[in-house]
């Protein structure tokens, strides 16, 4: 695993739309482009390749003062339930919103945004494989709003397909981003099977799947901060008090103000213990919580592995929202009472917004061997527990579900 298969994807005309609207990332654009496509299609706006192929996706975007560049392929992936030891997930998912994007790709039967997954390729076998295109003209090259630039080639040499099929054959894959993505193509999957039967290779058996070599140098993981809002009787004070039970508690002046603070106070941690800053509403100054020595994140059910209960996402849900907060899992794993921020600046400005939140509680990125890791022990962290930076773009190369169409 991962089983890859080429699929004749459907690209926007670039002469004919606004490639930069309809490629945007933010959020709602991959449905409203599912919704729309079948007219655009119609209309060859959007147009479906004659021939199958994989196709080579860069990133080029700045990160930290320089420029970075992420590759992978995308190709058509054989489908298997996240509990196969072949497919790993490191995140729990919500069935709710399983639900909803599967009624979408239901509906639409078109895959406009793809789960990102990561594999291991230590000899980099793979991307000696696919560097080979990289040069030549590419298919598409834009470059979004955000400073990203996206640059597509497709890949038709069956010879080639055939040699990255093989080479990736014996790797496990890791579904770093995308979880419900996934998840709702396997429900669709089982749907239509059970409806009218699958042949072996027909299209619905696989989702076209962003893959990426877990050492790539381009690999950015970000964090996926917490905002609490909306809780009766929440006292600062209070809070504080019960905290001081688990963690070990440090003013930061200027850290409810300053992202940058926050952030420098994330990275260097003591220990390696379990750590998180937490601001409130109203405040300049902010604190950073570090779990305790002698408090055992696994007995007090931040998760069933230690590798799982010693990450500071576990800890916030499962100590810090659960037994100090008093929330139940639906209440901190859905949109209840937490909402999430992309970055630090985003969490602390949500702060500065009456009613917007009361708390802020800023994370640490976790890195691409920490997922490995968890989802090696069997166990998962909270939903959204990280998010890869920067967003693959919705739209770059869509494919369509047809249980009347084999892929191979």
């Amino acid at each position: 695993m991962p089983e890859i298969a080429p699929f004749r994807g459907v690209l926007f005309d670039k002469a004919r739309i606004d490639l930069t609207r309809v490629l945007s990332p933010l959020p709602g654009v991959a449905d409203a482009t599912a919704r729309a496509a079948a007219g655009w299609i119609a209309g060859g706006i959007a147009v479906r390749d004659v021939y199958k192929a994989i196709y080579r996706y860069s990133q080029h975007f700045p990160w930290a003062g320089r420029t970075l560049v992420r590759r992978g392929v995308i190709a058509a992936v054989r489908l298997a339930p996240t509990t196969d030891a072949r497919v790993l997930s490191p995140e729990r998912t919500r069935a709710e919103l399983v639900d909803e994007r599967a009624a979408l790709l239901a509906e639409t039967r078109l895959q406009v945004a793809h789960p990102f997954a990561l594999y291991g390729d230590a000899s980099g076998e793979v991307e000696r494989l696919l560097h080979t295109v990289d040069g030549k003209p590419p298919t598409l090259d834009v470059t979004l709003a955000d400073g990203t630039r996206h640059v597509l080639h497709r890949i038709a040499d069956a010879e080639l397909i055939g040699k990255v099929r093989r080479a990736l054959a014996p790797k496990k894959m890791l579904i770093a981003d995308g979880h419900h993505r996934y998840a709702a193509a396997v429900t669709v999957r089982d749907q239509l099977d059970a409806a009218a039967g699958l042949s072996q290779y027909a299209s619905p058996q696989y989702a076209a799947t962003f893959l990426c070599s877990g050492a790539d140098g381009g690999l950015v993981v970000r964090a996926s901060h917490r905002l609490v809002r909306d809780l009766d009787g929440f006292d600062r004070a209070r809070f504080l008090e019960r905290a001081r039970e688990y963690f070990v508690i440090e003013p930061l002046r200027g850290g409810a103000t300053d992202p940058g603070i926050a952030e420098a106070a994330l990275a260097d941690v003591p220990g390696h213990q379990p750590a998180m800053v937490v601001a409130f509403a109203g405040e300049a100054d902010a604190y950073r919580f570090i779990l305790d020595a002698h408090v055992n994140p696994q007995a007090l059910g931040a998760g069933n592995h230690p590798v799982v209960a010693r990450q500071p996402v576990a800890v916030l849900h499962g100590i810090v929202f659960e037994r100090i907060l008093g929330l139940s899992p639906a209440q901190h794993e859905g949109d209840g009472h937490v909402r999430h921020a992309t970055d630090a600046a985003a969490a602390l400005a949500a702060l500065a917004t009456p009613g917007r939140a009361q708390a802020a509680f800023l994370l640490p990125a976790p890195t691409a061997d920490i997922l490995l890791n968890v989802t090696q022990s069997g166990d998962t962290l909270p939903p959204r527990a990280s998010w890869l930076h920067p967003p693959l773009a919705p739209g770059i190369v869509m494919s369509p579900l047809d249980p009347d169409e084999d892929l191979l």
